[in-house]
């Protein structure tokens, strides 16, 4: 029996491959430009809203003809990190005052140790 390809698979191939690349550090400078030149952005906005990098994209783009093109993403992502850090707080607040040991091991507690601005 083969696998059929999944919708987001057929869709989205060459903006997933170009988002991981973008954010893996491995398109800089004129090779980023190109890329860019030749892309749906269309295509690549809903994976940054899905995957929640905003903030690391927009990071990997200054300097290219895209700077500037995720504002909107990243404040809705810095709202949607103080949210989930609330909510850690409340989770292990709540799981202290029972008596149970807790840590955190994703996410924004982590966030600093992976990338040089965690935003």
């Amino acid at each position: 029996m083969t696998r059929q390809p999944t919708q987001f698979q057929t869709d989205y191939s060459e903006s997933l491959r170009f988002l991981m690349d973008l954010l893996g550090g491995r398109l800089r400078g004129e090779a980023l430009d190109a890329r860019l030149r030749n892309l749906d952005w269309d295509a690549v906005l809903p994976l940054v809203d899905r995957h929640r990098v905003g903030p690391l994209a927009e990071y990997r783009l200054k300097g290219s003809v895209r700077e500037g093109a995720l504002p909107g993403r990243i404040r809705a992502n810095a709202f949607a990190q103080l949210r989930q850090a609330r909510a850690a707080r409340e989770i292990v607040a709540a799981l202290a005052a029972d008596g149970i040991d807790s840590g955190l091991v994703k996410g924004a507690s982590v966030a600093g140790l992976g990338y040089a601005e965690p935003a």
